[in-house]
């Protein structure tokens, strides 16, 4: 068994490595697609629905966001994330409240922390303040299973560094 483990453990970090690699070659990491996401209905209309990697960027200015990637010279990513059901999952990033007041249903209970302590943002809450920015939504279609996808998210850290939101970034938070 441990020797399954073993070979197992060196072909994600295979997967691992061959995501790098693409996401260094940006001509190949532009295979997906950036939306703007200005309030909930865009998510439903404009994310699709199927397995991905996705991530968000924001012109919203955050000090201590160590990754190094930025959509269109202005947009720095805050967030990087995989599911199966990326519309939910982004929802709850971005639109939290009204995703706990439909009952989360799908138990993200975790997610972005751009704030010690507060999991996801509202951008259609004036007090936040977030809405005064612009929000990009890239969505890649890796119809695999999870613990490759995972192995993306990874990836992207080696190549960009781990964006400031990401929730295995903020453990301790």
């Amino acid at each position: 068994m441990e020797k399954m483990q073993e070979r197992l453990n060196c072909l994600l970090e295979s997967f691992r490595e061959e995501f790098k690699e693409m996401f260094e070659l940006k001509e190949l990491f532009l295979d997906g697609v950036w939306v703007e996401i200005k309030c909930e209905k865009d998510i439903d209309e404009k994310i699709k629905h199927y397995s991905s990697l996705y991530l968000i960027a924001t012109d919203c200015k955050f000090d201590e966001n160590p990754c190094k990637l930025v959509y269109d010279e202005k947009y720095k990513v805050i967030y990087r994330g995989e599911g199966y059901n990326p519309k939910i999952r982004i929802k709850s990033h971005l639109f939290n409240n009204s995703y706990i007041e439909q009952g989360k249903k799908y138990g993200y209970e975790k997610c972005m922390k751009v704030e010690p302590d507060i999991d996801g943002i509202n951008l259609d809450d004036p007090v936040e303040g977030y809405q005064n920015f612009k929000w990009y939504v890239y969505q890649m279609k890796l119809k695999v299973s999870s613990s490759i996808r995972k192995q993306a998210e990874l990836a992207f850290d080696d190549a960009f560094n781990t964006p400031l939101a990401s929730r295995d970034r903020n453990k301790l938070a």
